[in-house]
């Protein structure tokens, strides 16, 4: 991809500090989900935030909430028989309120209501990573490096009534398709206000613009000069492994794992020095504010919050930021500094229980 053809968006330093959650974010909500003795949830893999509804999976089953926390249903068909899924890989819900499930291993899509009925079904030929729902007639499927069955493009577009994949996109790069095999929750962005979404990898430092026709580049992400050299990706790299092991030997940064715009910033994020950063780069001065954790001043506390870790973020509707927090480690947190938390306090926002509590969800406005 040629950076002449798209807007350059430049991360103009890096940072290892952390940044206080009022400074970036215009609004924030903190919900504590519903915890029973019949509702724990496992580890969360992917988290959608549409209209006054949350929606969340652990990967083998699908929960439903709404704004406040409150238990709305859940889909649990787990299993090898014909109406059921191997394992949730991703979801999507559609105009009905219906759930399009995508089962990696099973290599298929499903269509469940919230009874638990599957509605509809589609064989892939292919193994696919994360889907994106564009409207109840398209969806695009994000396979990365997979060569899987016939497959040679990272993309396909596939029509949702005839169940034929019309178009494909970002050819696989034969080299790459040995070795570079990194999976993120993230790869869309989709505002429920719009009918395009944005499409990025981790290993692809262009963002595209998805449309129910089209992808097409619209930003290369420039980080301080220190992106990965095209050539690096050429040599041959026995795996992954090996593949990191001699990428931590340069200087080099890495993204894209998160990407959206509010009414003033770009939201960028990246890895540098093994760490996970966020950038906002404001759209009037390119003036960028870079960081690797956040302190949430706003309702926790000053309860700090590192990206890099094992707890997956997700940028939704533009510009919302959104990931889920074990009340325990929160309440840790402030046993530990008595003399900056009121722990009663605390306990109140997050509703806490003790420590089997469901997670809890922040959703932060990006300013």
């Amino acid at each position: 991809m040629q950076k002449e053809t798209v807007k350059t968006l430049t991360v103009a330093k890096t940072s290892t500090d952390n940044i206080a959650m009022s400074e970036i974010s215009s609004s924030v909500k903190t919900v504590a989900l519903k915890t029973s003795d019949s509702l724990l949830i496992g580890s969360i893999s992917k988290i959608m935030h549409q209209g006054n509804i949350i929606y969340l999976s652990d990967g083998n089953a699908l929960y439903k909430f709404n704004n406040n926390g409150k238990f709305m249903g859940k889909i649990d068909k787990k299993g090898d028989g014909p109406d059921e899924y191997k394992g949730i890989s991703d979801f999507q819900i559609d105009s009905n309120n219906d759930v399009w499930i995508l089962s990696r291993k099973g290599k298929q899509l499903s269509l469940f209501g919230w009874d638990g009925s599957m509605k509809n079904s589609i064989k892939l030929n292919n193994l696919v990573s994360t889907i994106c729902l564009l409207s109840d007639k398209t969806m695009y499927l994000f396979s990365g490096n997979e060569t899987d069955g016939d497959n040679n493009a990272q993309i396909k577009r596939l029509n949702l009534q005839t169940k034929q994949m019309e178009e494909s996109y970002l050819p696989i790069n034969s080299k790459k398709a040995q070795y570079l095999f990194v999976k993120s929750p993230n790869h869309f962005n989709r505002a429920q206000s719009s009918d395009k979404a944005y499409f990025f990898d981790i290993f692809n430092d262009t963002v595209y613009q998805v449309t129910e026709a089209n992808i097409t580049p619209a930003y290369y992400i420039d980080i301080n000069k220190k992106n990965i050299p095209s050539s690096f990706f050429d040599s041959n790299y026995e795996n992954i492994m090996v593949f990191f092991q001699a990428l931590f030997k340069h200087d080099y940064a890495y993204g894209t794992a998160i990407f959206g715009e509010s009414g003033k910033n770009y939201i960028v994020s990246y890895f540098y020095n093994k760490q996970r950063h966020l950038a906002l780069i404001n759209k009037n001065n390119s003036k960028t504010k870079d960081f690797i954790g956040i302190n949430n001043d706003v309702d926790l506390m000053n309860y700090p919050i590192a990206l890099t870790g094992d707890k997956p973020f997700f940028i939704q509707n533009d510009n919302e930021l959104i990931f889920a927090l074990q009340p325990s480690e929160i309440i840790d947190y402030a046993e530990q500094n008595p003399a900056k938390v009121n722990l009663d306090k605390l306990k109140q926002t997050i509703k806490y229980t003790g420590v089997d509590q469901n997670p809890i969800v922040v959703f932060a406005k990006m300013k």
